[in-house]
C-alpha cells in the first residue's frame, strides 16, 4: 500500500544547498527525490544489518571494490572444485 508524501523542511547550510542543486540540476534530479533517496538507502542499510546479525554474520564491513580481487583466496580451480563436489554428491 503506497503512502502519500508529506513535507518536510531542512536547515542546510547556504554553500552545500547550492553546489547540491548544481549537480542535481544537470542530473535532472530534484533536491526532494535525493533526499528521499538518501532516506530509502538508509532503511535498506538497516535491514541489511539486521538481516546480517539474524543470519549470525554480525557487523557488515563494506569494502572497497579495489580490495576484493586482493581478499579473495588464490590457488583455487573454482570449475574443478565444483565439479569434484558434483562427484562426490554423485557418490552419495
Amino acid at each position: 500500500m503506497a503512502m502519500g508524501k508529506r513535507k518536510l523542511t531542512l536547515v542546510v547550510d547556504e554553500d552545500v544547498l547550492r553546489e547540491v542543486r548544481s549537480i542535481f540540476a544537470i542530473k535532472g534530479v530534484s533536491i526532494s527525490e535525493a533526499v528521499e533517496e538518501f532516506l530509502e538507502s538508509a532503511l535498506a542499510s538497516r535491514w541489511l544489518e539486521e538481516l546480517a546479525d539474524t543470519l549470525g554474520y554480525g557487523k557488515l564491513i563494506p569494502l572497497d571494490p579495489s580490495r576484493i580481487s586482493e581478499d579473495r583466496p588464490s590457488g583455487i580451480d573454482a570449475a574443478k572444485f565444483v565439479r569434484e563436489l558434483r562427484d562426490k554428491r554423485e557418490e552419495r
